[in-house]
């Protein structure tokens, strides 16, 4: 995936930037409205589709055969690395508390072994959806760097990292479940339960953070 960063410069130009371009700042020329040439090139940026005072979609000369589609706030590089960031905070909270009993220290003793059945699914379907979330990140970062340094390489690891996306779905709706369990009979104490829930909500913000980028197939 490559993002474009656009943003207003001095006497009517647009400076440019680019996720693969390292750094570099390309400056556009108005030329008219909609319309600019890179400064000192002969490339040329055009804006269309405007809705609401604002350009949805862009075209560059050179990459004509792509467009530039506007990012709504919850799909920018900066929200997502942040929400990234806080889910896998989360996630190493969910390895370290389930092995030990942590989700609640005051536990309370289960009537029936359906309620310890399902006590100790919680824990353990919290823990396997964080290690396996985690390890899929670490896999996808590798395999990034991978394809980046070596382009046209193996894609077969993708596909298998799609397949974990999706098993990890499929844990995130069985925490959706677990959760209301353990607050309907108060397995654990408050604390517990709380740590339970925002274990789930951060596993279904992670999701979204894959339908975002487009992770699941």
């Amino acid at each position: 995936v490559q993002y474009f960063t656009v943003s207003p410069g001095p006497d009517d130009t647009l400076l440019m930037t680019s996720s693969r371009s390292q750094g570099d700042v390309d400056q556009w020329v108005a030329t008219k409205p909609g319309v600019f040439k890179l400064a000192g090139g002969d490339d040329t940026l055009v804006f269309l589709d405007k809705s609401r005072g604002q350009y949805q979609t862009a075209y560059i000369g050179s990459l004509a055969s792509i467009g530039l589609l506007r990012s709504p706030w919850y799909a920018t590089p900066s929200f997502n690395l942040s929400l990234l960031a806080i889910c896998l905070i989360m996630f190493l909270t969910g390895i370290l508390a389930a092995p030990v009993g942590l989700f609640g220290l005051r536990i309370k003793p289960a009537k029936d072994e359906r309620r310890q059945w399902l006590r100790r699914a919680a824990r353990w379907v919290a823990f396997s959806f964080c290690l396996l979330t985690i390890l899929y990140v670490l896999g996808s970062g590798s395999l990034y760097v991978a394809l980046n340094s070596k382009p046209g390489g193996d894609f077969a690891p993708l596909l298998i990292l799609t397949q974990v996306a999706r098993v990890g779905v499929l844990l995130a709706l069985a925490m959706v479940a677990l959760c209301y369990f353990v607050w309907r009979g108060k397995y654990w104490s408050l604390t517990g339960r709380i740590h339970y829930m925002l274990l789930t909500v951060a596993a279904w913000a992670f999701i979204g953070f894959e339908l975002v980028w487009r992770l699941l197939g």
